[in-house]
């Protein structure tokens, strides 16, 4: 093909952005400024018809791809390298169905976009702590977020998904059709294809009883002893991640300590109001708590409140592990590292014994540990010294991920490259399983 480019210009109805357009370098950027790659163009598509040119022509010119919802990717997922960024951001429709309790999400969406559009209906969808989080991406990495422990992951509550694959053809996967795929997408390690739309199960959220508690750094420990405890006899409608903050210039902290470093708790209880005193005592007993903004708020404005902790062109390298338990050597890994880096946090996910998301499917219990982040010059690893100590090793808790051999040979960059016709849903499924040790590690 003489000039990609130029032919996928005339083919669509959004906006193809090159390299000499004055919106480009906008256009190009990504959260995580680590990530400065410079693409052929970007290709801002609006409807699926664009996504599916968009795919063909990369295919077709042998361009390396790279799939942008949200733009949140750490690893730099939605940036390239003199290929074809496809960004799905101006897709971020959400069609609800309040009846049913179903939404049909854009795969540029979100968080943000879904919870404007259910919180009206006293609805939401599980998806994470930053509105400003992609749907897309947060969903096919699984998924963890304040509903986590009552109603599972992002991806428990997918009920279907309208993909666009390597050869330019959309399909529809959920349980009923192209069942391999569907599988595949819920934790199969990625690259099967661009996800277009989402069919999400709703549940009743409307205001909750929630915020954070700042305590002592010198209280960690109590703390984390605490939580791990309190949240293992929880009731499974309370979320709560503890993590190390440091303090924002808001209302409710002393003025002498903003710009000072806590660990906090940030809570979500989606009970009756009036239970909250009772539930959350614990929590306020075993520390003095420093400042607190716990209160009865919409359950969208619990979502945004972290949104200033992820600004857009921060540098960011963040590891994340599952550990089945909270040791007391975890804690004291956790403590070490917190103290010098803010943006470290720990998650829980529900016991295997739970039943999650609107299809009751079981994931495995665990807590999910540590966001790392980069400052120029720096990096530390808290996760690796949990390995050290004995800690149990990715796959262990909540959900694996495989590199498969189908991601490797039959991944959508590759695809592109080297013009291969897309696995049939039977080959999807034959090298998947023989990619895990068991179906039900997935």
């Amino acid at each position: 093909m003489s000039d990609p480019i130029k032919a996928l210009t005339d083919a669509v109805r959004g906006r193809v952005i090159p390299r000499w357009d004055s919106d480009y370098n906008e256009a190009r950027a990504v959260y995580n400024a680590m990530h400065d790659r410079k693409p052929r163009a970007v290709m801002q598509c609006v409807d699926s018809p664009d996504v599916m040119d968009a795919v063909t022509v990369g295919r077709a010119a042998g361009l390396e791809v790279a799939i942008r919802g949200g733009g949140h990717s750490v690893p730099g997922f939605g940036a390239v390298e003199d290929g074809l960024a496809i960004d799905l951001s101006k897709m971020k429709s959400v069609r609800l169905d309040p009846i049913k309790k179903v939404a049909r999400v854009g795969g540029g969406a979100t968080w943000g976009d879904v919870d404007h559009a259910t919180y009206p209906f006293g609805l939401a969808a599980p998806g994470g702590i930053i509105s400003t989080t992609g749907v897309g991406g947060l969903t096919l990495g699984g998924g963890l977020g304040y509903l986590t422990r009552a109603v599972g992951l992002s991806i428990d509550n997918l009920l279907s998904a309208d993909v666009v694959l390597a050869d330019g053809r959309q399909v529809t996967a959920s349980d009923y059709q192209n069942e391999d795929l569907f599988w595949a997408l819920r934790g199969g390690g990625g690259n099967f294809g661009v996800v277009t739309s989402f069919e999400f199960q709703l549940h009743e959220v409307g205001d909750i009883v929630g915020g954070p508690l700042f305590y002592e750094v010198d209280d960690a420990a109590a703390v984390l002893q605490c939580y791990r405890e309190f949240i293992a006899q929880a009731p499974e409608q309370l979320g709560c991640f503890f993590g190390w903050q440091i303090a924002p210039d808001l209302p409710f902290i002393p003025k002498d300590r903003v710009g000072g470093l806590f660990c906090v708790l940030v809570t979500c209880w989606n009970g009756p109001h009036e239970e909250a005193e009772r539930l959350l005592k614990p929590l306020r007993d075993v520390a003095e708590v420093k400042a607190e903004q716990v209160d009865i708020m919409p359950f969208p404005a619990l979502q945004r409140a972290l949104d200033g902790m992820v600004p857009k062109g921060t540098q960011h390298s963040w590891k994340a592990d599952f550990i089945t338990e909270l040791s007391d050597e975890a804690i004291a890994a956790h403590i070490e590292h917190g103290k010098k880096n803010s943006a470290h946090k720990l998650e829980h996910a529900p016991a295997s014994d739970q039943r999650c998301g609107s299809t009751g499917r079981r994931r495995r219990g665990g807590l999910q540990t540590s966001r790392q982040e980069l400052r120029p010059g720096r990096c530390r690893n808290m996760v690796g010294r949990c390995r050290q100590q004995g800690q149990p090793q990715v796959g262990e808790g909540l959900l694996r991920r495989y590199s498969s051999p189908l991601g490797q040979r039959w991944g959508l960059r590759r695809l592109h490259v080297e013009r291969r016709r897309s696995p049939r849903a039977r080959q999807l499924w034959r090298q998947l399983r023989a990619a895990c040790s068991r179906e039900g590690d997935l």
